[in-house]
């Protein structure tokens, strides 16, 4: 079907690169259209109680490319330089093994839209050191809530992130550590710069792009 295709709509040049590499399409075909962000994660929460221990926040599926394992051993890292946070894992379970045994990680499995919002807003930083991410919506939620991100700097994540957010090399949780590091004792231009990078990413943008796709092809 991608190869019959007259277009074909991307959510970010990475995921394209990657038709283009590994399929064989061809870059005229492709459109890269960027999902957005609900205009309420931007929304200020009433305050609430605050948590009962300083937290790092991952969301999303627990599956091997979203290197869990590594976050927490980075964490561990941390932990043994002083900091008192432990890791929050916000997402339910998939595919493939992710051994989390540290007893500093809090499991939540999934989580409603407000408990999220909350989460975000209450975190010390969201890390989300993935292998690869196709986009990285999580980032990008974070950032619209004000909270400093660590983000790996492979897949999508430097693109989509566009330099509001302290990036690491997945494969080394001594370098994770110093990004979560960086991000939890200097987070005053990550929590300033995080919404004015995500509100480029609007339902409304990636609505209209989507029709002049479409209408390309009229």
């Amino acid at each position: 079907m991608l190869m019959a295709a007259d277009r074909i709509i991307c959510i970010s040049d990475d995921t394209a690169n990657d038709l283009v590499n590994i399929i064989g399409v061809t870059h005229d075909r492709i459109r890269v259209v960027p999902l957005g962000i609900d205009s309420h994660f931007f929304e200020a929460l009433p305050p609430g109680d605050p948590p009962p221990e300083p937290y790092i926040l991952f969301v999303g599926n627990q599956e091997p490319r979203k290197n869990l394992e590594r976050l927490q051993n980075a964490v561990a890292i941390l932990r043994g330089r002083g900091f008192p946070h432990v890791l929050v894992v916000a997402g339910a379970g998939a595919w493939g093994a992710v051994s989390l045994t540290r007893p500093f990680v809090r499991r939540l499995g999934g989580v409603t839209e407000t408990e999220l919002r909350r989460l975000y807003a209450d975190a010390a930083c969201l890390a989300l050191p993935s292998l690869h991410e196709g986009f990285g919506l999580p980032a990008l939620e974070a950032m619209a809530a004000g909270t400093p991100v660590v983000a790996s700097h492979a897949g999508s994540l430097p693109e989509v992130t566009g330099g509001a957010a302290v990036l690491v090399d997945p494969l080394d949780p001594v370098d994770i550590a110093r990004g979560l590091e960086a991000a939890i004792t200097d987070s005053a231009d990550l929590r300033a710069g995080g919404p004015l990078r995500a509100a480029q990413f609007t339902w409304q943008r990636a609505a209209e792009e989507t029709v002049a796709v479409y209408r390309e092809l009229v």
